[in-house]
């Protein structure tokens, strides 16, 4: 297929038809077919679901039509005689990515938020029980976690999910430079990953007090490290998997009796939600959770700011009475 693809004057367009068809690569063009076509919407879709790489509705239909126009391209140039998209039906993205996103975004209640934060102790309690089992059980050179504060980097990486809602990604990729604490500034300051390729300039997030205080413990924990990743990877000291807190939410999820379909994105879902539902501007939102404008927000959120209108609608009725 690269013999046809070479020919068309698009790098970067090259470069994502590499990156999101691997599979379709290794066969002639003439061979792809419908059912491969529907094998990647249908593996791409299942991703997206489960999270895995955080595909939208809307990336899945842009890279759709960018092999699409790349099969209209062969047969305007005679490399094929029939694009296999001619035998696949409509679809109907943005159905899909209206139900998707309805069964994506929960909240949680205030008793499940409770809950929530008694359960990332209660797993530090475990990953410390399994320890001193280690350590009596032939690894005493384990670290004794009894003697630390913090018995495992899942409890600060919550901690910035729950009280900050940034995406995992970022808190994965976290380094030390990022994380400003002086007199005059408290912010994580970075390039988010999602958007790094269109927005160069550094997204500069307030931390609340409970961030602040548990990194600043954590920091102090590591031996006060001033470069490298915050959260580095216990076996390799470089950037943890993107799974890695996979395991340690379902535990928790589990032991907090949250619904199976909360997953660990659903933390920054429920930050937005409940600065929503808390009368709190949305600029000032779009700006805490890393978008250049409210557009996303009030597009998947504007439903919650119905009570907040009505609340304020009221407030205002009752102004002069209150005089």
């Amino acid at each position: 297929m690269l013999f046809l693809w070479s020919a068309i004057d698009k790098e970067g367009y090259l470069a994502r038809i590499r990156n999101h068809f691997p599979e379709l690569l290794k066969k002639p063009i003439a061979e792809i077919n419908k059912t491969d076509l529907v094998k990647w919407l249908q593996q791409q879709t299942l991703k997206y679901k489960n999270h895995e790489k955080g595909y939208s509705d809307s990336s899945i239909r842009g890279r759709y039509s960018g092999l699409k126009s790349l099969m209209a391209h062969a047969v305007r140039n005679g490399a094929i005689k029939q694009s296999p998209f001619d035998r696949m039906e409509k679809l109907d993205f943005h159905r899909e990515e209206m139900a998707s996103q309805q069964v994506k975004r929960h909240y949680l209640t205030i008793e499940q938020q409770r809950n929530f934060l008694v359960s990332i102790e209660n797993y530090q309690d475990k990953k410390r029980r399994e320890c001193r089992n280690s350590r009596a059980h032939g690894k005493p050179y384990l670290q004794d976690l009894d003697s630390v504060a913090i018995a495992s980097h899942h409890k600060p990486m919550l901690f910035i999910l729950y009280y900050m809602g940034m995406r995992p990604g970022d808190v994965i990729g976290l380094e030390w430079e990022h994380v400003i604490d002086t007199p005059f500034a408290c912010s994580i300051t970075k390039v988010l990953e999602k958007t790094r390729r269109k927005i160069k300039t550094p997204a500069v997030i307030p931390m609340p007090e409970q961030v602040r205080s548990i990194l600043k413990e954590w920091r102090n924990q590591q031996g006060n490290p001033t470069t490298g990743f915050v959260f580095p990877s216990p076996v390799t000291s470089k950037r943890m998997c993107k799974t890695c807190l996979n395991s340690c939410w379902e535990w928790i999820r589990k032991d907090a009796a949250l619904p199976e379909q909360y997953v660990l994105y659903t933390l920054r879902h429920n930050y937005i939600s409940w600065l929503i539902m808390n009368g709190i501007h949305l600029k000032a939102i779009a700006n805490l959770v890393g978008h250049q404008t409210t557009a996303m927000i009030e597009k998947h959120y504007g439903h919650l700011a119905s009570s907040v209108t009505n609340k304020a609608s009221q407030g205002f009725s009752e102004l002069l009475e209150k005089r």
